[in-house]
C-alpha cells in the first residue's frame, strides 16, 4: 500500500488531456453537459476567450493581428471552487487544489471523461495526442529545520547557491531540468527558490491568466508575508505522446499513470525523507 503525506505541501495539481479538435458544442449538448457536471458538483460555469499564437499565419501575414487567433475556453468550478475543469477546442484539464490522492483524482478526471462522451458521443473519436501531469508543491520551512533540510542534496539542491553570496533587496533564483526518457515520455522538474513575503504559489508557467477560473489555495505551512527567509516551489512535470488512442475507448488512469509515476519518482529522489515525513506526517493509510 502506497503512503501519503497529511500535511503534504501540494498547492496546485493538473491533468491535461490534449486531443485533435473536439467540435463546438451545440446548445443542447451544453445543457446536457453543465447538467452532467452539476450532478458531479461542478456548478460555477464561467467562459473566456484569450489570444494565442497562430504559427500558420507567421510565416504568411505581416500584419501582427493576423498573428492571433481567439480560443473559447470554459472552465466548470465545484462549490467551493477547489476543483476545476476546463476545456477548449484541443484540450480538457482537470485542476486541483485540494489534492488528496493519485487514484481519487484518476476517479474524478474518468467521471468527467464519461460527462463529455454521455454529451457529445462524437468526442469519442477524438484522438488523445499527448497527456500531460503536473504537481507544485511549496516547501516553507517548519518545525525548525532549514530549508535546506528538506532536500536530498542539502543545500547544493537550492538555485541561489549557484550564484555566490548576494545582497539585493529582493533575490530570488531557479533551477530547471528537461529530460527526454524516450520518443514518448518526457519530464521536467523546476525548483524556485524565494523570499517568503513573495507569497507564490504556482510558478509563473502554469499561471491562470483568467481571473474567472482562479482556485483558492491553502497551505498547511504558509510563506510569511513579513519574512525575508527561502522558501521553495517545486514543479514536477511529466508527459507522454500517444499515438491511436482514442478518448471514447482509454481510461484516465491508463493514460497518466506512467507519468504519475514519473513524478513520483522524481519528487522522492529530490526529497530528504526523514525530514519530509516528520514535518509533513507520513503514513500508510
Amino acid at each position: 500500500m502506497s503512503g501519503r503525506y497529511l500535511k503534504a505541501p501540494l498547492s496546485y495539481v493538473v491533468a491535461r488531456l490534449s486531443t485533435s479538435t473536439l467540435a463546438e458544442l451545440k446548445s443542447e449538448q451544453s445543457i446536457e453537459l453543465q447538467q452532467s457536471f452539476s450532478l458531479l458538483n461542478y456548478i460555477h460555469k464561467e467562459s473566456a476567450s484569450i489570444n494565442q499564437l497562430d504559427f500558420d499565419s507567421l510565416s504568411t501575414s505581416l500584419n501582427k493581428d493576423d498573428f492571433l487567433t481567439q480560443v473559447k475556453r470554459t472552465c466548470f468550478l465545484d462549490t467551493h471552487r477547489k476543483k476545476a475543469v476546463v476545456y477548449d477546442a484541443n484540450s480538457i484539464e482537470l485542476r486541483t487544489t485540494s489534492y488528496t490522492k493519485y487514484d481519487d483524482f484518476m476517479r474524478d478526471f474518468e467521471e468527467i471523461r464519461k460527462a463529455f462522451l454521455n454529451a457529445v458521443p462524437a468526442y469519442a473519436n477524438a484522438l488523445i495526442n499527448e497527456v500531460t501531469l503536473t504537481y507544485i508543491d511549496v516547501i516553507v520551512p517548519a518545525k525548525d529545520y532549514n530549508l535546506r533540510d528538506f532536500f536530498a542534496k542539502g543545500e547544493s539542491a537550492l538555485p541561489l547557491n549557484a550564484f555566490g553570496e548576494t545582497n539585493g533587496a529582493l533575490i530570488f533564483a531557479k533551477n530547471e531540468i528537461n529530460e527526454i526518457v524516450d520518443a514518448t515520455h518526457r519530464v521536467f522538474l523546476s525548483i524556485e527558490q524565494l523570499p517568503q513575503k513573495l507569497r507564490r504559489f504556482v510558478p509563473e508557467f502554469i499561471v491562470e491568466p483568467e481571473k474567472k477560473f482562479l482556485m483558492p489555495i491553502q497551505l498547511e505551512y504558509e510563506p510569511q508575508q513579513d519574512s525575508d527567509a527561502p522558501y521553495a516551489v517545486v514543479s514536477t512535470q511529466a508527459a507522454q505522446l500517444f499515438d491511436e488512442r482514442f478518448f471514447g475507448g482509454a481510461m484516465c488512469s491508463d493514460l497518466f499513470n506512467d507519468s504519475h509515476a514519473s513524478c513520483r519518482d522524481k519528487f522522492k529522489q529530490l526529497i530528504n525523507k526523514s525530514t519530509c515525513n516528520t514535518v509533513w506526517e507520513y503514513t500508510e493509510n
